[in-house]
Formats: C-alpha cells, sequence, structure tokens
C-alpha cells in the first residue's frame, strides 16, 4: 500500500501523498506553528490524543483492507482449485465406475465357468471353451488379467479338465498326443519368451500343469519301459520338447532316463548278450550328449573283462568296439586299446610263422584290421618290436644260406607291399625295409656270380628312392660301392651267416662273442619262469625270439633290438 495515491483535505490547501504513513507522519506536524508568547497566530484547538487515537484507527483500518484483499484472492484460488478437484473426482468416479462393471464382467466369467466345471453339471466346459475363455480374459481384460494374475484361476478350472484329457494317455504307445492343446496353454499360461527358472518351488500356473498333469503320465511310463527298445522313448522326448521347460526335460533324463540305462548297463554281460550295446544306446547321444558319460566307465570295464581271453582272429571285438571310437573321449578309447588290443596285436605278431617258402598273412590281417582304430602311433612300435625283428632275422638267415637272390627281392617287394602307403611313409617302417636292402646288399658283396651284385645295388638304390631315402645316403656310388655293414648287425656277422645259429639266444651269444662281451646264465635267477643271462653290463631274458632287457630306470624288463641290445651291453 506504499504507492496508493492520498488526497490530504485537512489543511488550508488540498494535498497530495503517496501511501497512507505520510499523511499520518504529516499529521503530527500540523501547518500552522504556534508563534512564541507575544507574537504571531494563536492555536485555539489542539488534541494530540484524539489524533493519536484517529491515526490508530487509520492504520487499523489499513490493515483489515490488506488481509480482506489477501483473504479475497485466497477464496478466489481455492474456488478454482476446488473446480479442478471436482473434475478430477469426477474422472476417477467415472473409471471406477467403469471399473466396476469390467470386474462384474470377469466375476460372471468366472461364476459361469465354475458352474459349469462342478460335478453332475448337464454342460460341462471342454478345454477348447475354457480356452477360449482365457483367450477372451487376456485380450479383453488385459490389465486385470495381469494384476490380478487370473492365469492362476487354471489351477482350478482347467487342471481337472486337464487330467481328464491325459488319464487315459499312453506315453510310449501315442507319443504325440496332447501336444498341439498343451502347446496352446503354453501361450496362455507360460513365459511368453520360454524362459523358465530351474526351480520347483517358483513355478508359473504352466509349469505346475506340466509337473502335476503331465509328468506323472510319463514318469510312470519310464519305470515300465523297456530300456532296449529307446525309440519310443527318445521319440516321446524329441516330440515334447519345444513345449517342456528345460529343466523339466533334465529332470526327466537325470532322474527317470539315466537310472534305467545304468541298471541295464550293471545287468549287460558281452560275452552273452547277443544284442550289441551299442545299438539301444547311441541313439540317446543326439539327445543327451554328455550326459551319458557316467555309463561309459563301467562300459569299458566289461569290455575290457570280456577281452581277456580274446583272440585277434574273434572280429566280434572289433565290431563292438567300432561304434564306440569318437563316443568314448580320445584318451579313454586310447588307453582302452592300449590295455586290451595291443597287447594281443603284440602277441599275434610274435606267435605269426614266417617262412619264404610257405607264407600265410591271414594274422598279419587280423592286425591290420585294426589300423583304423589304433593310431601309428603304437601300431608301428607294435610291428618294429614283434614283426620286424623276426623279419630280419629270417631274411639274415636266408641270406646266409646263398639263396636266388631274385627269389629274395621278389619276397622282399611282396611283404613291401603288404604294408599299406600310411605305413610304408613312417621313418620306422622305411628304417626296417632300408636295413633288408642294407642286408641283401653286404650279402651279395661277396657273391662271384655275373651281374648278381650289380643287379641287387640296382635294385637297393631304385628301392631307397622309392621308400624316401636317398642313397647318398649310404654309399657315395651306388653303382658300384656297396656298404659293408648295416646298422641291423655290427661288422663281422657276414662271415658267419654260412653257419647261422639254430635258435635266437645262439644268435645273441655269438653278437656278444663278436664284441668281446661276456654272455653267461645268473645261476638260480629267473623272470617268468625264463632264465635270466648277463650280457655285458645288462641283464636279458628270451620270449619267443624276443629279447628283453632289464631297464634300471623302469625296474623292468623292457624289449629291444638286437642293435639297441649289444649297445646297452657296451654301456
Amino acid at each position: 500500500m506504499s504507492n496508493v495515491k492520498v488526497i490530504d483535505m485537512t489543511g488550508k490547501e488540498k494535498k497530495e501523498f503517496t501511501g497512507y504513513h505520510t499523511i499520518s507522519q504529516r499529521h503530527d506536524r500540523p501547518d500552522d506553528e504556534p508563534e512564541e508568547f507575544g507574537g504571531g497566530r494563536r492555536e485555539v484547538f489542539s488534541m494530540p490524543e484524539l489524533l493519536h487515537n484517529l491515526n490508530l484507527l487509520v492504520d487499523m483500518s489499513e490493515e483489515d483492507i490488506i488481509h480482506n484483499d489477501r483473504k479475497l484472492k485466497h477464496d478466489k484460488d481455492l474456488i478454482v482449485n476446488m473446480g479442478y478437484e471436482k473434475e478430477k473426482l469426477d474422472s476417477l468416479l467415472e473409471q471406477e465406475e467403469k471399473q466396476i462393471q469390467r470386474l462384474t464382467k470377469i466375476l460372471d466369467i468366472i461364476a459361469t465357468v465354475n458352474e459349469r466345471t462342478n460335478p453332475g453339471c448337464p454342460n460341462p466346459v471342454t478345454l477348447d471353451e475354457c480356452l477360449a475363455i482365457f483367450r477372451i480374459l487376456q485380450n479383453d481384460f488385459y490389465a486385470e488379467y495381469k494384476m490380478y494374475e487370473l492365469e492362476s484361476l487354471a489351477v482350478a478350472l482347467v487342471f481337472p479338465i486337464m487330467g481328464d484329457y491325459f488319464k487315459t494317455w499312453s506315453p510310449l504307445g501315442n507319443p504325440g498326443y496332447g501336444v498341439s492343446v498343451v502347446k496352446e496353454w503354453q501361450y496362455m499360461l507360460g513365459d511368453p519368451n520360454h524362459v523358465y527358472v530351474k526351480d520347483q518351488n517358483n513355478m508359473d500356473v504352466y509349469q505346475r500343469l506340466i509337473w502335476d498333469i503331465w509328468l506323472p503320465h510319463v514318469r510312470s511310463a519310464v519305470l515300465t519301459w523297456n530300456v532296449r527298445n529307446c525309440d519310443p522313448l527318445i521319440e516321446l522326448l524329441e516330440t515334447w520338447m519345444p513345449v517342456l521347460p528345460m529343466w523339466v526335460m533334465e529332470n526327466i533324463q537325470d532322474q527317470l532316463v539315466i537310472p534305467r540305462l545304468m541298471a541295464e548297463v550293471e545287468a549287460w554281460n558281452p560275452l552273452t548278450d547277443t544284442v550289441p550295446i551299442h545299438s539301444w544306446l547311441h541313439p540317446w547321444l543326439p539327445l543327451m550328449k554328455d550326459k551319458l558319460e557316467p555309463l561309459y566307465a563301467p562300459i569299458r570295464h566289461k569290455l575290457g573283462n570280456a577281452l581277456t581271453n580274446w583272440h585277434p582272429s574273434d572280429s566280434s571285438a572289433k565290431v563292438i568296439l567300432k561304434p564306440w571310437n569318437g563316443v568314448f573321449r580320445d584318451g579313454h578309447m586310447e588307453v582302452f586299446l592300449r590295455k586290451h588290443i595291443v597287447p594281443k596285436l603284440e602277441l599275434c605278431l610274435q606267435e605269426f610263422p614266417i617262412n619264404p617258402h610257405q607264407q600265410t598273412l591271414e594274422p598279419l590281417n587280423w592286425v591290420f584290421t585294426w589300423t583304423d582304430m589304433i593310431s601309428l602311433r603304437y601300431m608301428v612300435p607294435v610291428f618294429e618290436k614283434c614283426f620286424f625283428s623276426r623279419w630280419l632275422q629270417v631274411l639274415c638267415t636266408w641270406l646266409g644260406n646263398m639263396p636266388n637272390y631274385e627269389e629274395v627281392t621278389k619276397w622282399y617287394l611282396g611283404w613291401k607291399s603288404v604294408f599299406s602307403e600310411q605305413y610304408m611313409s613312417h621313418p620306422v617302417i622305411k628304417e626296417m625295409f632300408t636295413k633288408a636292402l642294407d642286408m641283401m646288399n653286404r650279402a651279395v658283396s661277396g657273391h662271384f656270380q655275373p651281374g648278381v651284385k650289380e643287379n641287387m645295388a640296382y635294385f637297393t638304390l631304385n628301392e631307397r628312392r622309392t621308400i624316401g631315402e636317398p642313397a647318398t645316403s649310404r654309399s657315395n656310388s651306388p653303382a658300384t660301392s656297396i656298404p659293408q655293414t648295416a646298422p641291423f648287425e655290427p661288422p663281422g656277422v657276414r662271415a658267419s651267416m654260412t653257419t647261422y645259429p639254430a635258435s635266437f639266444r645262439e644268435l645273441v651269444e655269438r653278437k656278444a662273442e663278436e664284441s668281446n662281451l661276456v654272455f653267461l646264465p645268473v645261476p638260480g635267477r629267473t623272470h617268468e619262469a625264463k632264465q635270466v643271462y648277463r650280457c655285458g653290463r645288462v641283464l636279458v631274458y628270451f620270449d619267443r625270439s624276443v629279447v628283453f632287457v632289464m631297464d634300471d630306470k623302469m625296474n623292468a624288463f623292457v624289449p629291444v633290438s638286437l642293435q639297441k641290445l649289444i649297445e646297452m651291453a657296451k654301456g
């Protein structure tokens, strides 16, 4: 109010002021000041108390005016706000009336369905009708459907009907029964992204439908299922896989299928069972993958026991083991073959007769059939230890009796053709055939029949080129210069070829004498019922034309070649 224009008419003249406070201050100073005693105009009317009271009344009136003005503005604002509030409440009331109407419709629908689910109802509700009703609730009343979790009504309304639907179901006889029905309810009751947690305590309605209604039928079927007839159950699980939560499928596999398979594996006997185990176990691999891993250890154990008396001539072993190649882990299969198959192949090669005059290759073919399962890493040492050592001995004996060298070369080429390119590319196999060439070359070095020496030199030159060894590695002029020694035998053995020893032990004894080594039996010491001998610095014994040397590091007898024995004996 400080800017209010105020007109003062109380003086001699009209005066204008700004604000009520100025006029009150003006009244405190009258226009005509009284003159001193004896001079000027004399003040006739002076009432300061009245003026003070009047000023107070003016101030109070001013405050009332200000207060009333403020109250008027407040009341006007209040009226506006109350108008807005009224509109808001009217809108809310209208929405709630609509919500009540929607809830009333929902309750009417639920009540109608509930009445039709009561026993004895002349018009019971069907699964298709229930699905249509839930589709209406979900589409027309989506907010209420989510807010009030109306899908939980399916527990009381749909589960009993679904139970009757699957009551006569034979899962193994009719695996596809009800898949389409359950799939529709999956979209209605389950997670739209089909993401389910592995927790039976936090199942949604759809998972409860599978667990409470569907799974008991499958559980009963698996408990009475013939494990060796795997196709019906596999077809059942593959058919239902798209509509099953992953944890339900894993529960079936871990708690129902694996125990049944394990029990059947424990009862399986590979010696008496005519049905191969892989025929009813491998079909599970695409569905269960690594879950079958616990079954493999007992299977390998049973197969190993069954191979105790097995001979390589029996091809049934490979028929049984071949399907497991690639199923067992590489390391496990490798260990199994080295433990149960490789020793049998070694024994077969040790007993395999090598006779240039009448040769049978059938035992050798028994061994070769395992090449696709046993890597050359293990097959080549078997041939080196159990075949080539004896093969070279036979060749040495034959060459010492002045043979027909044309027959010798044909014999050599025949044996070379027996080994596949896979074997012939291996350095050890190349070395064995190279040793044979050296022996043949050395045998003709003192032969005086015209053309034999040159023909053999030419033959060995070509053969070295064929097997990949440069001819210059052994002679400077292959056509004229023939090596006098070979890695297989020490110098001097050529002189004794004509009186070749009758046994392998005698051959070793003679080699020891030529190398100035002591060769004597150790009194009272045997190994596996065989006499132990001292050859120079090592102990040896003989078994089927194979010499075994005591390895101090391994503290065991190990097979070695004749050349290696002489080197170890010399120290």
